[in-house]
């Protein structure tokens, strides 16, 4: 679904009225309601790439990303926890 045609699906919407006289609700078709789903789910992903900027910045200059460990000490963590039976099944 197209920004235009979320918008136009939006803004023929039927509202539920409360008994203030006052919208309380909003129903929208499934088609309408999975392209909210998606557009909220790419803005969140957008953020996340946003804040690793530094992070991937520094990898693209050959340097360890601040609070990032080797493949090596992450696998040794990974035996460690597995030894101590901490690792879920």
């Amino acid at each position: 679904m197209t920004s235009q045609q979320l918008v136009e699906s939006l803004q023929a919407s039927n509202y539920v009225i409360g008994g203030n006289g006052k919208p309380i609700a909003v129903m929208v078709d499934m088609a309408t309601w999975q392209a909210i789903l998606d557009r909220l789910e790419d803005q969140e992903d957008f953020d996340i790439l946003r804040a690793s900027q530094p992070a991937l910045t520094a990898l693209a200059h050959g340097e360890r990303p601040a609070g990032w460990i080797s493949w090596d000490e992450f696998d040794q963590e990974l035996d460690e926890l597995e030894m101590a039976g901490e690792l879920p099944a």
